[in-house]
């Protein structure tokens, strides 16, 4: 009964998960989607594009923007505003600007603006473009990409600056400033003086959603404060409405633009619904398997109270005092937290790696990391028992098949995330990251075994595992010591920095840092081997992260 109840929630759920990554791929049925189209620039990098176009449009000379994305992400980003558009009848392109998603080169290597000219070029050879009112949208990067090119390219009427600022120097035509209350990277000051420079009007005296010059002669301007921050720029529903309202002016002449925005609530709910059950049937799927796997197992590994894996063997030499939940809890953030910082020195031998981001992640999760590995090596010192013979047994007492499942569970979770999430948020490593997943992937192992074999085993069996409570607290404290010192040393490089960008990082680790955790514990509870879990762990969060290295 127990297992027809558990097969039956597993099929509902995958039909929930099916129906509602239809529903994001097909939806609007009226618009036609072309994925991954490549071109090369006129320095031979390989470009690749999607195109979102409105079916049975018989005008013969049809409207196209360009939507460039920001530094560390890709084309996937600019899909809900791709789709809006589109649904307006505009021909919307999006590209992966060189060294992100898949496209090929490096951003330290030519000039992204090549890349937008070549995906102009794929829309001249259509033949049924009108060339001379092409449009814009540069998120971030592509934002300074779009002043550069639109200064000195006539046959842009029309861009849209998103979460990008102005460029004083540049003379951008029928341009519209979208600007996040909340952004990290660009203040509002900076934008407040592009706009004085332009129309001549001191600071304090410029209007906002106020459009100052002509469409007509292309010295429309204009600037809006939009409740976002830098992150979430392209997937505020006011930016999008404003691109929308823009275009639709200045492009097509349409005085009244439509907005209604039922594509968009359910396109994001859609997405999210599928992320979420995706997941869950993900975390079914898995504890299926290891409990059967589990289940017919030798009699001394069934449970952690009828066995004595070699964790728990050598900790259970430990005193009880020392391993009560709240005694670690209390202990980590006083000692381990402050520990953190000085820890992050370990990631100095990444400093030749032309990967700034990559060293700051690494950071990040070292710190803490290096930090619980010297409580760890305190405890078993007090305890006489030594850090190299503990880390020794645990990987001994792993198995093969554990290994195995470990990095085959973590592949299936990347491409359910990379199904799902990933098609708004676009987690694909661009093909010139590969070669450094295998760094990426060995630190990140580093770094997920040294805290996870030690809290998991302490947390479940202090607090137990049985019972939705117990998990929930379980994980809930643990989640708070590991994200919480994550949170800290992102704060402490505000201070070393200057700058608030770095804080937008938190957003995306939230999810990620609770997915891991989940896995952990439920694969820990399941045949308590830490090694499994830290494999599925790093292999998702590697091919994850690895998208986010700017090189």
């Amino acid at each position: 009964m127990k297992n027809r109840k558990k097969y039956l929630t597993l099929a509902l759920l995958s039909i929930l998960f099916l129906f509602s990554l239809g529903i994001f791929l097909i939806f609007p049925t009226d618009i036609k989607r072309t994925y991954n189209q490549s071109t090369l620039t006129s320095d031979r990098v390989k470009i690749v594009y999607d195109v979102f176009e409105p079916k049975n449009d018989d005008f013969s000379m049809k409207t196209a923007v360009i939507l460039g994305h920001g530094v560390m992400v890709n084309k996937n980003f600019m899909r809900t505003i791709a789709l809006d558009l589109a649904g307006q009848g505009i021909i919307s392109i999006a590209l992966d600007f060189r060294g992100h998603g898949r496209s090929g080169g490096s951003i330290n290597e030519g000039d992204i603006t090549t890349d937008i000219l070549a995906v102009k070029e794929v829309l001249a050879l259509r033949g049924d473009i009108n060339m001379t009112n092409l449009g814009y949208v540069g998120y971030s990067m592509g934002g300074g990409a779009g002043f550069r090119l639109l200064d000195n390219d006539s046959d842009f009427r029309a861009m849209v600056s998103l979460a990008a600022g102005g460029r004083a120097q540049y003379s951008t035509p029928n341009l519209l400033i979208l600007h996040g209350i909340l952004d990290e990277a660009f203040n509002y000051s900076d934008v407040l003086g592009y706009m004085e420079n332009k129309t001549g009007i001191p600071e304090e005296d410029i209007k906002i959603n106020h459009i100052y010059g002509s469409f007509n002669d292309g010295t429309a301007l204009q600037v809006s404060l939009i409740k976002t921050d830098h992150f979430f720029a392209p997937y505020c529903y006011n930016n999008i409405r404003e691109i929308r309202f823009w275009f639709l002016q200045a492009l097509e002449g349409e005085s009244n633009p439509d907005s209604s925005f039922t594509n968009y609530f359910l396109l994001i709910f859609s997405v999210l619904i599928a992320s979420v059950t995706g997941f869950y049937i993900f975390l079914l799927a898995t504890g299926s398997i290891l409990s059967k796997i589990f289940k017919h197992s030798k009699p001394t590994e069934k449970t952690s109270n009828e066995s004595n894996p070699e964790e728990l063997r050598l900790l259970g030499k430990i005193t009880q005092d020392q391993l009560k939940v709240s005694k670690i809890n209390r202990m980590y953030w006083v000692f381990v937290l402050p520990l953190s910082i000085p820890c992050m020195v370990f990631v100095l031998p990444l400093l030749p790696v032309p990967m700034f981001y990559m060293i700051l992640f690494s950071a990040l999760l070292m710190g803490p990391s290096i930090a619980t590995l010297f409580y760890q090596f305190y405890i078993l010192k007090k305890n006489k028992i030594k850090l190299k013979d503990f880390y020794i047994r645990i990987l001994k007492s792993t198995k093969i098949q554990n290994i195995l499942m470990g990095l085959i569970f973590g592949a299936i979770l990347y491409t359910v995330l990379s199904l799902t999430i990933g098609y708004i948020f676009g987690i694909v490593p661009s093909s010139t990251k590969w070669g450094w997943a295998v760094l990426f992937f060995v630190i990140i192992f580093i770094t997920q075994f040294n805290f996870t074999q030690f809290f998991q085993p302490v947390v479940i069996r202090g607090m137990g595992y049985d019972t939705k409570k117990q998990r929930f607290k379980g994980q809930l404290t643990i989640f708070s010591m590991y994200f919480g010192s994550i949170v800290f040393l992102i704060l402490i490089s505000l201070l070393i920095f200057r700058s608030w960008f770095n804080i937008q990082f938190i957003f995306p680790l939230i999810p990620l840092i609770l997915m891991a955790n989940i896995i952990a514990g439920r694969f820990y509870q399941k045949n308590q081997d830490i090694i499994l879990p830290v494999l599925t762990n790093s292999v998702f969060l590697t091919l994850i992260l690895i998208t986010l290295i700017n090189i």
